[in-house]
Order: structure tokens, then sequence, then C-alpha cells
């Protein structure tokens, strides 16, 4: 009997783990539609995702569009820059590169996006540049679109949109995106969590995870974005950073091995690109 209980037990806690994680659609759930299109953003919802990360541009003439990258190089096969091309020059242009089913698929704006996207509990906004017009236009079609600040995050590398929405929507949780590489030669670890330079370097994980805790109380951050590469992020760094208050989603987690070791670390979020790969079943 005392055996049984503590099976049940241990399936309980595993159960209470696999609950606890939140997962992020990057790019849309982009596995069987092509990346920022609107049937990935559709995918991302009917798969049940907690959170839809949303990449915003703005085109020449000034709509905002969905895209991860600032070229359509990788996916319309177009060497252009979003900023130098106007929203109907893109749509002329031609559709993107085909992922299954979807043959022509055109880039959408945001307030098409958002449409979407709305019917998920939350919002990543990524402003992959800053400029006050440009993030204020954002957040009010995300208000008309019905998505209150409360479902919103800031999730960016961009520190001047975090220290922004800091300064003029502190209701709006903002998470911060941080590199880590190591530097081979030198024996040092690099990381995008300073303030004083674009990446600075340190010896240990202990360094980093200093860094960023310095950059949550210069920031207000509510959390960090960290990656899963490189084998830098481990339970103990995980725990260091929920001691300092901050909310913990690990990038990129596509498969089955990777999230059973960052669940069990403890870890928030994952930002992941197949949710349904990736869940305990």
């Amino acid at each position: 009997m005392l055996k049984k209980a503590f099976c049940l037990s241990i399936i309980a806690t595993i159960c209470l783990l696999a609950d606890s994680v939140k997962y992020i659609a990057h790019r849309g759930d982009y596995v069987d539609a092509p990346e920022g299109t609107a049937p990935a953003y559709r995918l991302a919802v009917e798969r049940h995702y907690d959170i839809m990360k949303m990449d915003v541009h703005k085109t020449k003439d000034s709509v905002i569009v969905m895209s991860h990258d600032g070229t359509l190089k990788r996916t319309m096969g177009w060497d252009v820059k979003i900023k130098d091309v106007t929203y109907e020059e893109i749509k002329q242009h031609g559709p993107f590169k085909p992922v299954g089913d979807y043959k022509d698929e055109r880039i959408v704006t945001f307030k098409e996006a958002i449409a979407i996207a709305k019917a998920l509990p939350e919002i990543w906004i990524d402003a992959k540049h800053f400029d006050a017009e440009f993030m204020e236009e954002v957040l009010k079609q995300a208000k008309e679109a019905g998505v209150t600040e409360d479902r919103i995050m800031v999730a960016t590398f961009t520190k001047a949109a975090i220290l922004y929405i800091k300064q003029k929507h502190p209701s709006i949780r903002r998470v911060l995106h941080v590199s880590i590489t190591q530097d081979k030669e030198k024996n040092v670890l690099t990381t995008s969590a300073s303030k004083s330079s674009p990446k600075v370097e340190c010896k240990t994980m202990d360094g980093i995870v200093a860094e960023i805790i310095a950059a949550k109380e210069r920031m207000g951050l509510y959390g960090v974005n960290i990656p899963a590469a490189g084998g830098f992020v481990t339970a103990d760094v995980i725990k260091k950073l929920h001691d300092a208050g901050l909310w913990v989603s690990i990038w990129y987690v596509n498969n089955p091995e990777v999230a059973e070791k960052f669940r069990a670390a403890g870890a928030d979020a994952f930002v992941t690109r197949g949710a349904d790969k990736i869940r305990p079943k």
C-alpha cells in the first residue's frame, strides 16, 4: 500500500512539473506551415500553446508586419531589408517558401496576426528594433484587438524597448533575451546581458548570472529568456535566477530529451516550434 502511494505521489509530482511549464510558439508553430504566417499562428492556437511570440518589424511605409528576420532572404528568397520596402511591394513580390501544404502564404500584418494570436492566454512582443512611435502603435493595435496589458510581455534583445516599457507601460511584464557564448581561445563566456557593452566577458557562469541579476534590477525585469544550446544553463543556474525573483524561459526546446532536461531543472517556459513533440505524454 505504501509503495502504491509513493508511486502515485511520484506521478503527481511529474504531472505538476509538466503542467507548470508554459509553451511559447516561436514564429507560430512552423513545423507544418511557413514561419510567421497566418497558418503557423492558427496551428499554434489549435495546438494549445500558452504564449504566442510575435516578432514585429516596420516597413518603409510604416506598416507593422511579422518576421523573425530583418530581411526576407531566408523566408522568401528576396534579399531586401523589410525597412527598405513597402508592404505592397512585399506582398506583390511573392509568397514565402512552401512548407507542407502551404504554398502561397504571404507576409501578414501585426493586425492580422494578433487577431489570431489573441485566442492564446498570453502574447510576447519581440521588438526587433525600437522607436517610441513604433512601440506605441504595436501596443495600440494589440489593445484594439482586445489584448489587455496584463496579457502582454515585451520579450526582446532590444534593451531600449524594455527600458521604454518600464517607463511608459510599467504594468507590462519585461523579459530580456540573453545570449551566452563561449570564446574557447580566451577561455571566457560572453553574454549580451551587460549594460556597459553589447557583450561582456565572464570567467564563469556565476559571472553570467550576476550580469543577468544586475540587468533585472536595472530594467525591472519579470523574466529572462536564455539558450538551451551550449550546456551553460543548469538546474543550479535556474535556481539562482529564481532566487533572484526571475521567471526563466529556455530557447530553443524542440525535442523531448532537451525538454526533459530543462523541465527537471525547473524552467518555467520553453520557446519551441513543436509543443506537441515535447509535452509529456
